[in-house]
C-alpha cells in the first residue's frame, strides 16, 4: 500500500510522487490497473527514460473509486514504468486533508520474450 498525505493538493512543492514498477519480462503495455480507496487526484503513467530529457508521459487519468484502468499509448516494449501522482485528492479534514492511497497496481499488456 502506498499512501502519501500532505496539507495541499499539490505534492508538497515537488513535481510529483510515485511508484517505480519494474516488469519481470518486458511487455507491450496497454494500461495500468490501479486499486485506490481515495478517488480523484491526477495520475500520470511515465515510460522508460529517454536520456537526459527524462521520461515521457504515456498515459494519464484520475485515481479511481475502487478499481480502474489508466490507458497507455505507446508502441514500444517497456521494462519499467512509473505511476506518478501530480495532484492528491481531498480525502478529509485536519492537518493533512489531501491524501492518496494506492492498494494495488497491475500492468496490463502482452509479455515479449
Amino acid at each position: 500500500s502506498f499512501s502519501p498525505s500532505i496539507s495541499c493538493a499539490g505534492v508538497g512543492g515537488k513535481p510529483g510522487v510515485g511508484l517505480r514498477l519494474t516488469l519481470a519480462t518486458p511487455a507491450q503495455v496497454s494500461g495500468v490497473q490501479i486499486v485506490s480507496a481515495t478517488p480523484g487526484g491526477v495520475v500520470e503513467i511515465l515510460g522508460e527514460s529517454t536520456g537526459p530529457a527524462g521520461r515521457s508521459e504515456i498515459g494519464s487519468g484520475v485515481l479511481p473509486a475502487g478499481s480502474g484502468v489508466i490507458p497507455v499509448t505507446t508502441s514500444g516494449v517497456l521494462s519499467e514504468l512509473i505511476v506518478w501522482l501530480t495532484e492528491l485528492p481531498r480525502s478529509g479534514d485536519g492537518e493533512f486533508p489531501f491524501r492518496a492511497s494506492i492498494g494495488e497496481v497491475a500492468v496490463l499488456g502482452v509479455a515479449k520474450t
